[in-house]
């Protein structure tokens, strides 16, 4: 418990100048993005839902921690619903990182990633969604939105009919990976030199002479 009085040590992150651990600021990475703060999959969730023409709700991340049952008609055909479930199956890092500074001079990790994204169709337009999706990457336009993200689309691989028989009922699916890549950027607290100032003792043949040296940015 907090004692009246007591004093409250505040841990300021690390810089380069106090050693540690670098934390970027912020994490995760900042996108741009419409509505701002989205996540990526929040992102992946939006474009797809955009692509579809498909109702926010029709078009659910892969993997929840209480996954959802499935969406139903008035009906109550599960089967006669169209939508999408997504997920990010793999994820290639190039090699190395560039580190440096930008153009303010504030530390920079730069890297690129290619970004496996699974989309499984359901229903019976799955087909037709997926044809949607798939063209609709085709499209400068469309593809700005991910683009202001520093994501772009690379290319689509072969899509898979693979319906799914649940309770002697065939519910029609379509899944295919789509690849994209994305260009992470994280800013560090990387301090640069303003000025730096010294002297440098030579000592020629046992005679010592000074030569003092200052560095400037």
């Amino acid at each position: 418990m907090h004692q009246a009085g007591a004093r409250v040590t505040v841990l300021k992150p690390n810089d380069t100048s106090t050693g540690g651990v670098l934390q970027p600021v912020p994490q995760p990475p900042e996108m741009q993005t419409n509505p701002p703060n989205l996540t990526f999959v929040q992102l992946l969730q939006q474009m797809l839902q955009q692509f579809s023409g498909l109702p926010g709700p029709m078009v659910r991340p892969d993997w929840q921690p209480n996954q959802p049952k499935r969406p139903t008609s008035q009906s109550k055909d599960p089967w006669l619903v169209n939508w999408i479930a997504f997920g990010i199956e793999s994820v290639e890092p190039d090699f190395s990182a560039y580190v440096g500074f930008d153009t303010q001079g504030n530390g920079l990790m730069q890297r690129n990633e290619q970004v496996g994204l699974v989309v499984n169709f359901y229903g019976p337009a799955a087909y037709d969604n997926y044809g949607l999706v798939r063209d609709s990457f085709q499209l400068a336009q469309n593809r700005a939105t991910l683009l202001k993200a520093n994501v772009v689309w690379a290319y689509d691989g072969t899509a898979q009919h693979v319906p799914e028989l649940i309770d002697e009922v065939w519910y029609d699916r379509w899944r295919v990976v789509f690849t994209l890549r994305r260009q992470i950027l994280r800013s560090y607290p990387i301090l640069t030199f303003v000025s730096a100032g010294g002297t440098i003792y030579i000592n020629n043949q046992g005679q010592v002479t000074e030569a003092p040296i200052a560095v400037e940015e």
